[in-house]
């Protein structure tokens, strides 16, 4: 695996143009992924709406706990065999 960095690091060392458009195809397409990200300021948008929970919601928004910062993720697509992944 070591030698195929090295290849690579050669390769790329005497073809610069290549380099800089795989460097700039990398970029285009981390500021893409980037661009999806969505920021939710209201922590009650995670939790369902149901009636039961609107006291729940209440404290949640009193509480402390709304000052911190809570990471989500989740799948879009519904349909992978894994929803635990």
């Amino acid at each position: 695996m070591n030698s195929f960095f090295v290849y690579l690091n050669r390769y790329l060392a005497r073809r610069k143009g290549f380099y800089l458009f795989l460097f700039t195809l990398l970029v285009a397409a981390l500021a893409y992924v980037a661009s999806g990200l969505r920021i939710e300021e209201n922590l009650n948008a995670i939790i369902p709406e149901d009636q039961r929970i609107t006291r729940i919601s209440e404290v949640f928004d009193k509480s402390q706990l709304a000052d911190q910062i809570i990471f989500m993720l989740s799948m879009e697509d519904s349909t992978k065999a894994d929803p635990e992944q």
